[in-house]
C-alpha cells in the first residue's frame, strides 16, 4: 500500500523514472509483486544496500533486468560519510562553528576499496555517499585506485568540493548525482558551518565546464521529489519566494537546458539506459510529462508556477 501510495505521489508530479538511492529485499520483492500485477506505474533504478543479506545472491546472479524495463537492479550503495546539517559530512578542515569536529568516516577506506573492487568485478556499478570534501576526495582515490571506468561509478551528493579535486569526476569518469533543491534548503546556514569554504559547494556550473554530466535528484523524504522545483534551483538557486535577488553564488547556476537535462537525459546515462530513455525520439520509451508550460520560453521566476498536466509511462497515462 505505501509503495503503491508513493509511485502515485511520484507520478503526479510528472515523475516516469526513479534511481532508489538504497533498496532492500523485500522491497524488489513487493516490486516484483506488483509488476507480475501490471499495478507498477513507474520505472526503478535500484541501488541495493550495502548488507551482504542484500547483495550476495545478486553477486552471484548479476544484474537484474525486469522485461518490460519496469525494474532494474546494478548497483551498490556504500555510505562514506554523514550529512553537513548535523555536522556529521566529513571535512578536510574543522567546521567553522564547531573546531574541534571534521565529521566522520563511516566506512574504512581499504574496506571500501576492496567492496568497489568486488562489486564492479561482478558487474555492479558503485554509488558512495560523499558530502563534505574530505569525502569526496576519498571517494575519488576510491574510483582511482579500483574503480572500473566502464561501469560510471557515483559519488552520490557530491555536495562540497575542494578545487584540486574538481576536475577529478570528468577525468575518473565517475558522476556526480546531485540535488539541486539541497543548495537552496541549506544556503541559509552553509557559512555558518564552513565560513569562506562555502564557495565550495553545489559546484554545479564548475563541474559541467570541467566535462562531467550532473544527474539531478532531490534525496526524497529529505526534500521534495519534485523535478520542477529541482529544475527551479538549478536555474536560480533561490528558494521559493525568489531569495537571494541574484541567485546564491550564481556563477554555478544552469541554464534551463540543462537544468532539464539534468532530470532526462543525464540520468538515463547514469543508469545505462540513455539509448531508450531520457529523450522524446523515435525508438525510446515513451516515458514523459506534459507541463501547462514551455520551461524553456518563460521566465526563471515562473518555472514554480508550473502545473504537471499528465504523466505518461510506457505509453499509458498514469
Amino acid at each position: 500500500r505505501m509503495l503503491l501510495m508513493a509511485i502515485s505521489l511520484l507520478n503526479r508530479l510528472g515523475i516516469t523514472f526513479v534511481h532508489d538511492a538504497g533498496t532492500d529485499l523485500e522491497t524488489i520483492e513487493i516490486l516484483k509483486d506488483i509488476i507480475s500485477e501490471k499495478q507498477l506505474n513507474i520505472c526503478i533504478y535500484a541501488m541495493l544496500n550495502d548488507d551482504h543479506r542484500v547483495y550476495d545472491s545478486y553477486l552471484t546472479s548479476g544484474p537484474f533486468f525486469d522485461d518490460n524495463g519496469y525494474l532494474t537492479i546494478r548497483t551498490i550503495k556504500l555510505f562514506l560519510d554523514g550529512a553537513l546539517g548535523s555536522r556529521g559530512a566529513a571535512l578536510l578542515r574543522p567546521y567553522y562553528d564547531d573546531p574541534e569536529n571534521v565529521g566522520i568516516i563511516l566506512l574504512n577506506t581499504q574496506k571500501a576499496i576492496n567492496k568497489v573492487k568486488k562489486f564492479n568485478g561482478a558487474g555492479f556499478q558503485v554509488s558512495i555517499h560523499c558530502i563534505g570534501d574530505r569525502a569526496n576526495r576519498i571517494g575519488l582515490h576510491i574510483f582511482e585506485t579500483v574503480g572500473e571506468r566502464k561501469l560510471r561509478n557515483r559519488i552520490e551528493h557530491a555536495q562540497i568540493i575542494h578545487p584540486d579535486d574538481l576536475n577529478r569526476f570528468s577525468k575518473l569518469g565517475v558522476i556526480p548525482s546531485m540535488q539541486p533543491i539541497h543548495c537552496t534548503s541549506d544556503m541559509p546556514w552553509i557559512k555558518n558551518r564552513l565560513g569562506t569554504r562555502d564557495k565550495n559547494s553545489y559546484k554545479w556550473g564548475s563541474l559541467l565546464r570541467s566535462g562531467t554530466i550532473i544527474p539531478g535528484g532531490s534525496d526524497a523524504p529529505i526534500e521534495s521529489p519534485s523535478p520542477i522545483e529541482g529544475i527551479y534551483a538549478a536555474v536560480t538557486r533561490k528558494n521559493s519566494s525568489g531569495f537571494p535577488k541574484d541567485g546564491w553564488q550564481s556563477s554555478q547556476c544552469l541554464s534551463i537546458d540543462q537544468a532539464i537535462q539534468m532530470y532526462t537525459e543525464w540520468p538515463a546515462h547514469a543508469s545505462f539506459q540513455e539509448n531508450f530513455r531520457g529523450k522524446i525520439k523515435p525508438g525510446f520509451r515513451a516515458d514523459f510529462s506534459v507541463l501547462s508550460q514551455n520551461l524553456s520560453s518563460i521566465h526563471s521566476e515562473e518555472i514554480l508556477s508550473t502545473k504537471v498536466l499528465f504523466t505518461i509511462v510506457n505509453g499509458k497515462l498514469v
